[in-house]
């Protein structure tokens, strides 16, 4: 897997919530007194359009993009935490503002034990208000993202779990904060979910899948 994360202009991903999240909202994340990464509760569904910027090449309304023949798809994961410099390479925790040396989200499948040793993940060490997906100054929350790309049709039933992190520096030792473990979801239920919301809307849903095909369910993350 190849790993990226892009910048926040320009995106075209639908904001939605895995449908088996039952205590999940659309909210502001409540940040007072955070201790540690902000769960991730949220995945973003690839829709192709005129502002999309991942050069993934879908036709407008399209969640499947093609590739070498074959028909894939794609969806963010994002990592938060609050930052009191205007650089973001700060994490604030409980109060006290730290030092990140690195940031980053992992990706595994379900039952998975999800550390920084963990083979699938984004990592970046500098520049870490170049790449970031948004930018929340009310709460001076930071949300960066990795991109899950050629998602196949075989693939889009699998159980995945993801978890973000940051390395920081306290009193010159190096110590790992992670976020909560996210609860499973699947790439089915990501588009699902971004049908109901965009539905809601008086939207209509993306396109999907429609042909059978074979391929190696090898995935990427950018």
């Amino acid at each position: 897997m190849t790993v990226e994360e892009l910048p926040a202009l320009g995106h075209r991903y639908t904001d939605v919530l895995d449908e088996t999240c039952s205590e999940c909202s659309h909210s502001r994340d409540v940040t007072a007194g955070v201790v540690g990464m902000i769960p991730i509760r949220t995945i973003f569904q690839y829709v192709g359009g005129s502002a999309d910027n991942t050069q993934l090449g879908a036709a407008e309304n399209s969640a499947v993009y093609t590739a070498n023949g074959k028909e894939y798809t794609a969806f963010r994961i994002p990592g938060k935490y609050v930052t009191d410099t205007a650089d973001f390479s700060t994490i604030v925790l409980d109060g006290v503002s730290y030092p990140i040396l690195e940031r980053g989200i992992i990706l595994g499948l379900e039952g998975q034990e999800l550390t920084v040793n963990s083979p699938n993940k984004v990592a970046v060490t500098e520049n870490f208000r170049q790449k970031y997906w948004e930018y929340d100054a009310a709460t001076k929350t930071v949300t960066y993202t990795a991109l899950v790309k050629n998602v196949t049709r075989e693939n889009k039933n699998v159980r995945y779990i993801a978890r973000s992190y940051v390395k920081v520096s306290i009193k010159g030792t190096v110590q790992i904060v992670y976020s909560d473990t996210s609860i499973a979801f699947t790439p089915q239920s990501v588009y699902n979910s971004t049908v109901k919301v965009l539905q809601a809307q008086g939207k209509a849903a993306p396109i999907w899948f429609k042909s059978d095909q074979f391929d190696d369910g090898i995935i990427e993350l950018e």
